[in-house]
């Protein structure tokens, strides 16, 4: 018998893709950070392209892989994760190369 874990999942969906990504989990963050996580992405994603601001609002509170083209978007996406009200408050995240390399992760 074999297992694969969600890291092995989240490297061969991405290394299949190959796109840039970010995995979201969210565990139980508090109010204030909830409230911070929305404003970020409402300046990053705001009324620019609103289809990938539901889409990625809606995943921040469910968990999920974002895709981006570019490692410059998923390290702004990931740099809301990596802050003070963010970091280990109810957020984990971790993001790939186009490969499937885990390259950092907000613990």
């Amino acid at each position: 018998m074999n297992t694969i874990d969600w890291t092995d999942i989240n490297s061969f969906a991405v290394r299949h893709l190959q796109k840039w990504a970010a995995y979201v989990s969210i565990g139980e963050p508090s109010d204030e950070t909830l409230s911070f996580v929305q404003d970020q992405m409402t300046k990053l994603y705001g009324p620019g392209d609103a289809q990938r601001f539901n889409d990625i609002s809606t995943l921040i509170f469910t968990g999920g892989m974002v895709l981006f083209d570019t490692e410059q978007e998923m390290d702004e996406f990931f740099n809301i994760f990596n802050q003070e009200l963010t970091y280990k408050r109810g957020y984990y995240v971790c993001t790939y190369d186009p490969n499937g390399n885990c390259l950092t992760e907000n613990t």
